[in-house]
């Protein structure tokens, strides 16, 4: 499953750089979690949620089904 870490990341003006910094993560491991190449793990997925101002929901949902909102 794809998730929405690229899309909103990009919507707020986050480069990977700087989102891994805040993350406490490498690059790499963020492209891995965007791409869905490895599993986000649920700290993680809180920090997003805090960062983006989002419930963690949201960035879970496949890209295809925000288009339907």
């Amino acid at each position: 499953m794809r998730i929405r870490i690229r899309e909103l990341r990009t919507e707020h003006g986050y480069r990977e750089q700087e989102l891994a910094r805040l993350l406490s993560i490498s690059v790499r491991t963020l492209r891995r979690y965007q791409s869905g190449q490895t599993r986000l793990p649920g700290d993680t997925l809180m920090k997003l949620s805090a960062i983006f101002g989002v419930p963690p929901e949201e960035i879970l949902m496949e890209e295809d089904e925000t288009d339907d909102r």
